[in-house]
């Protein structure tokens, strides 16, 4: 079986292969797809979202870890909860007076635990830093812009671009399917073109890259403390996002990227997405992102079938999170397998051979 462009899939075939994934999925995991998959599809946000998601409540709270460094600048990381906020790192780099905060949470919810963790260092937010464009990654900001009102939020020229024509989309699936939240448009970082960031005089490197689950990114060195902040160009026990890398060129330009950064041989990597109780020293994140990305090419290449390939990567990772992930992913790979299954998937709404669904057939069963 050959590889498919996710660029090059029709429009129809992408946005209904998301409505055949299985209910047991986060609903805010599904909403970003179905987003990410608006923006891919080139569609400007007026398409609603697919049936809602059945979601099992997440006993955990969200995990805020100081993690111990020698010298001026400390760090510590507060991840977004499993069902709620898609696992996601906000790191907030702390010196002797300022703070930096690296990505923002998904909703304005999962942010307050960012806005507690700030308020009780004491330090002076100083700027935002957003290492690409999912929403994911920077919905948050609403919240944290409203406790810090005169902050900077930054990115690189490419990702601010980005997130200027995504987030319409990405607003609206967020509103029409989280309420509660009363979200609205969050402030868009400005475009940053130094190459550093100071934090109490200490310098920190910006690392433009080509590729990670998305094209841009732009994790943060912190060399005096020989640590890669990496977004989602690194995972930890979570399965890969891959729509935005189906292609073989995709793949190798993202394990290109994992080069570039373990040519700064840090000797610790904070991954933008990791299970709740991960802990990997030194480039084990880089290198376990590097071998699940080769597993999938050697899966997909070997297999002739969608649940081929999902047998086998779902026996070389069968405790890693989100496994509606890799789902995605063989779904539209593999389109001609992935025919709806009444018993397990969403109900349909709108004939499978109508590309053009409306607003009214793809309405979410809220």
């Amino acid at each position: 079986m050959g590889f498919g462009s996710g660029a090059g899939h029709p429009r129809g075939d992408r946005l209904q292969s998301l409505r055949r994934l299985p209910r047991t999925l986060p609903k805010l995991g599904l909403v970003l797809l179905w987003g990410s998959a608006l923006v891919l599809a080139g569609c400007n946000g007026t398409d609603a979202p697919p049936p809602d998601a059945t979601l099992s409540p997440d006993p955990a709270a969200l995990v805020s870890t100081p993690l111990p460094n020698p010298g001026p600048l400390q760090l510590q990381v507060i991840r977004g909860t499993e069902a709620e906020g898609n696992l996601v790192a906000s790191t907030l780099i702390l010196g002797a007076t300022e703070a930096i905060l690296v990505d923002a949470q998904a909703k304005p919810s999962q942010a307050q635990g960012v806005i507690q963790a700030l308020q009780a260092s004491g330090k002076t937010l100083k700027a935002i830093w957003i290492t690409h464009g999912h929403a994911d990654h920077y919905f948050g900001l609403t919240a944290i812009v409203a406790a810090f009102p005169d902050v900077p939020i930054y990115t690189t020229p490419a990702i601010a671009a980005e997130i200027q024509t995504r987030t319409p989309a990405f607003l609206q699936v967020f509103q029409q399917n989280f309420p509660e939240e009363q979200v609205t448009a969050p402030p868009l970082p400005m475009a940053y073109s130094d190459p550093t960031l100071t934090i109490d005089g200490e310098t920190v490197e910006i690392i433009p890259l080509t590729q990670g689950d998305t094209p841009h990114q732009a994790p943060l060195h912190i060399p005096s403390l020989s640590t890669v902040i990496a977004g989602d160009v690194v995972y930890g026990d979570v399965h890969l996002y891959l729509r935005e890398a189906l292609n073989p060129e995709g793949r190798q330009a993202w394990l290109a990227s994992l080069d570039e950064l373990a040519a700064l041989n840090p000797q610790q990597i904070i991954p933008g997405h990791a299970s709740p109780t991960y802990q990997a020293p030194g480039l084990e994140p880089l290198e376990q992102t590097r071998q699940y990305l080769l597993e999938f090419d050697r899966a997909v290449a070997e297999s002739a079938t969608l649940e081929e390939a999902r047998s086998a990567l779902m026996t070389r990772y069968p405790n890693y999170r989100y496994p509606f992930l890799l789902d995605s992913a063989l779904k539209t790979l593999y389109p001609e397998d992935a025919a709806p299954d009444p018993s397990q998937d969403f109900p349909e709404s709108a004939p499978e051979d109508s590309p053009e669904d409306s607003p009214e057939d793809l309405a979410p069963d809220l």
